[in-house]
């Protein structure tokens, strides 16, 4: 195994780490769970069917509140309902409303000789009630309404379907959404939309910040250990680089050539994390043991790092990279991220392990104070 020189790989891999860092600029963090599945699984061409000829996939729930018992039956807020409907039935993104507001419409009509000039909300409360409760005992048994309004008559459920969306534009329609229903005091402070679709969106952006600002800590805790082991700030803050470095060009890289990073390309940071920590300790930890046994000769230290890591960290890094581009044959996205950005990560720990690592080491660890 040959020693680089400083002169040799230095100055490159910093300038290159620079300009493949700059790529994660270009990353998007978002999703869109319909495309986790490509074309040759049945249900990726059935969720395109629905999108492109139905209504769509996406369904978010708003509850209304009237703000008391038996309140759903006022005119007045049947008509604030009315209004949200024809308002969100406006939107670009919405493709269908389902409430009870035509079905009150319809009963008016019907029960009023099929007059369309009665195609209207009903004009009083008691009218409203009637219609709605001769409607629930003239369905099946068993059937009803409850998953439409709540018990107490008081709470309203509008299911909004939208056209496909990725994560990030359906948190955008819903803080869109509940800030009407909020304004026009239809909707708490709290509110906002409910249901698998919100649901998704808003664990992809909380998973996403989460495993992001899990990495940084355990990276600056890996660290805080070595310097504790070593008794030297050095060590921690080498580890630090080099083990932050792969990480970095490989989403760096992901933003140059893919572009959009969900939840599994952040997971893939955390599997990656252990094997590249993994890698660089076994080599500052030989480094180090040989430095104290050849009495600061850090060139002896380096050459015997190398002689004694050098090709087990080469052997285990070609294994996992092939095992983890395997998974370029799957076809749920997911996997295919997973496997491409855990290979792009993984190799690029030991280009800095093999390069930029015995730079940092020989130049500012020749001895431990």
């Amino acid at each position: 195994m040959v020693v680089p020189t400083d002169e040799t790989n230095g100055g490159g891999v910093a300038l290159l780490s620079v300009v493949l860092i700059a790529g994660m600029g270009r990353i998007e963090l978002d999703d869109d769970w319909v495309t986790y599945f490509d074309h040759r699984y049945a249900f990726r061409g059935d969720a395109e069917f629905v999108i492109d000829n139905l209504t769509g996939m996406d369904v978010i729930d708003y509850a209304l509140h009237a703000g008391e018992p038996e309140g759903i039956y006022q005119p007045d807020f049947l008509k604030k309902v009315e209004g949200f409907t024809t308002w969100v039935s406006s939107q670009e993104e919405v493709t269908h409303v389902s409430s009870l507001v035509p079905l009150f419409k319809k009963l008016n009509k019907n029960l009023n000789g099929g007059d369309q000039a009665f195609y209207r909300l009903p004009e009083s409360a008691e009218l409203a009630a009637q219609y709605l409760l001769l409607y629930e005992m003239s369905l099946p048994l068993g059937q009803d309404l409850n998953n439409r309004m709540d018990v107490n008559k008081e709470t309203m459920r509008i299911s909004v379907t939208t056209k496909a969306m990725t994560s990030v534009e359906i948190r955008e329609f819903d803080r869109r959404v509940s800030t009407w229903l909020r304004n026009q005091g239809m909707a708490s402070s709290e509110a906002e939309g409910a249901g698998i679709t919100i649901m998704f969106a808003n664990m992809s952006r909380q998973n996403i910040n989460s495993m992001l600002w899990g990495i940084t800590v355990a990276l600056l805790l890996v660290s805080a250990l070595l310097t504790v082991c070593f008794r030297s700030l050095r060590v921690g803050l080498i580890s630090l680089t080099v083990n932050v470095l792969p990480i970095l060009v490989g989403f760096g890289l992901w933003g140059i050539f893919f572009g959009q990073a969900g939840i599994a390309v952040t997971i893939v940071a955390a599997i990656a994390f252990g094997i590249v920590v993994d890698d660089s300790i076994h080599f500052i930890t030989k480094y180090i043991s040989a430095l104290k046994r050849n009495g600061g000769d850090s060139v002896a230290a380096m050459s015997s790092a190398f002689y004694k890591v050098g090709n087990a960290l080469l052997t285990t890094t070609i294994v996992l990279v092939t095992g983890f581009m395997a998974l370029l044959l799957s076809g749920f996205e997911p996997s295919w991220s997973m496997g491409v950005l855990s290979s792009l990560m993984i190799f690029a720990a030991l280009i800095y392990d093999f390069t930029f690592l015995p730079l940092l080491l020989r130049r500012f660890l020749t001895t431990l104070r």
